[in-house]
């Protein structure tokens, strides 16, 4: 049964139209497409709506969402099952969502690439990040790194596994590598080219550089030389063994060889 009630205040009309069945639905409209339907059945949904577009939607059962809505695109969906999300936005891409299931992550965002993610598991990182490239991960696992950026390539990245490197840059190509294994090597880098290595195993050797074909070599095991350039061709190596010579060199072709053993010479 639909029992209508018309009247006509002014120029404008206003209707209201009470439903017991079919879709049973209670529609209470002022103005045309300025409707508010309150559904007790029927996908179970309430929708309040002062405007076109401007709806306010409450439901209990199906998608179980709960969608407050003041503009188009500027929704606020409070949802407690399917995804479990919670978002709240206020304008298109600016949206804050929390989950505590699927995907566990919280989101947090003021605006397009300037997100905040707190998640607990599913990748289990922490984003915390400002701008797009400046971001910050805390992760506990898959990975293990914590990354700390303040500029793209300025990343900071500590790592507790996989490569058990830490890694502390300022500018893209000045790293500096702490690693406690795998390769086991510490590198100290000031200028692409210009890296110190200390390293403890894994060839053994330290190689102190401060320009591209200007270095140090200082080394205890395999070959057991210790090579002190300041220029190519001009370099000064110290053997105790392997050929056993120590060379001592200032230009090319101009060196002293000091030699133990193979040949038992020795070159001034």
């Amino acid at each position: 049964m639909k029992v209508p009630f018309v009247s006509r205040p002014g120029n404008s009309w206003v209707s209201r139209r009470f439903s017991t069945q079919a879709e049973q639905r209670r529609v209470l409209s002022t103005q045309p497409e300025q409707e508010i339907v309150l559904s007790a059945q029927t996908e179970q949904e309430i929708v309040l709506s002062t405007q076109a577009e401007q709806r306010r939607v409450l439901s209990t059962q199906a998608e179980q969402r709960r969608v407050l809505s003041t503009q188009p695109e500027q929704e606020i969906v409070l949802s407690i099952q399917p995804g479990q999300e919670i978002v709240l936005s206020t304008q298109t891409e600016q949206e804050i969502v929390l989950s505590t299931q699927p995907g566990q992550e919280i989101v947090l965002s003021t605006q397009p690439g300037q997100e905040i993610v707190l998640s607990t598991q599913p990748g289990q990182e922490i984003v915390l990040s400002t701008q797009p490239g400046q971001e910050i991960v805390l992760s506990t696992q898959p990975g293990q790194e914590i990354v700390l950026s303040t500029q793209p390539g300025q990343e900071i990245v500590l790592s507790a596994q996989p490569e058990q490197e830490i890694v502390l840059s300022t500018q893209p190509g000045q790293e500096i590598v702490l690693s406690a294994q795998p390769v086991q090597e510490i590198v100290l880098s000031t200028q692409p080219g210009q890296e110190i290595v200390l390293s403890a195993q894994t060839e053994q050797e330290i190689v102190l550089s401060t320009q591209t074909e200007q270095e140090i070599v200082l080394s205890a095991q395999p070959g057991q030389e210790i090579v002190l350039s300041t220029q190519p061709g001009q370099e000064i190596v110290l053997s105790t063994q392997p050929g056993q010579e120590i060379v001592l060199s200032a230009q090319t072709e101009q060196e002293i060889v000091l030699s133990t053993q193979t040949e038992q010479e020795i070159v001034l």
